[in-house]
């Protein structure tokens, strides 16, 4: 392994097994029943997790490096300039997909955890809350020697905001539905 945070897919796939094997561990030893159908929802959560964690710990972009150099600061409050050169660029549309569609599984997942009583105001502040740590992790790990620096977005904010927008609109508009419901039901009862 080169780096901690570029794991080959070998690697990440032991990871996800260990996370995984402690969570199965933690629920059987709060005396929790495991259901084939939670087992996979679990699985399915800690694997979600880990892509986050490790997409979020990478580092720097050469776009975010210039804005560095340029502003001398780790912290950008101008969303919407840095969002225009990034659609300049062919990095910069991944980047912003990536930070669109990246919210909406934690909808479903948030949803199916509180067994679809959930509105949509609290699904979209709990991404917009989600969002705001994982902006606020990432500018405090600046300060760990050999973590990568990261840059404080509001733009990351705002996308992610949207994304969760546009995951719970489509987990309420999903779980009005029967069959929706009777798998939540099956998955969490």
């Amino acid at each position: 392994m080169d780096h901690v945070l570029e794991p080959n897919i070998l690697e990440f796939f032991f990871a996800y097994g260990v996370l995984l094997g402690v969570c199965l561990l933690w629920r059987k030893y709060m005396h929790k029943d495991l259901t084939f159908n939670r087992g996979i929802f679990l699985s399915l959560l800690v694997g979600y997790l880990l892509m986050i964690v490790l997409i979020s710990l990478q580092p720097m972009t050469a776009a975010d490096r210039a804005f560095v150099r340029e502003s001398g600061s780790l912290v950008n409050i101008n969303p919407f300039k840095e969002l225009g050169s990034l659609l300049q660029g062919t990095q910069g549309h991944w980047q912003i997909m990536w930070n669109l569609i990246l919210p909406v599984p934690l909808m479903f997942f948030i949803g199916f955890a509180r067994k679809g009583r959930v509105s949509l105001f609290k699904l979209v502040f709990i991404g917009f809350i989600a969002s705001c740590l994982v902006e606020g992790i990432q500018y405090s790990l600046n300060d760990i020697s050999f973590f990568p620096k990261h840059i404080f977005e509001t733009e990351d904010i705002m996308m992610n905001t949207f994304g969760s927008m546009i995951g719970s609109l489509a987990f309420c508009l999903m779980e009005k539905q029967e069959w929706m419901k009777s798998c939540i039901s099956d998955t969490m009862s």
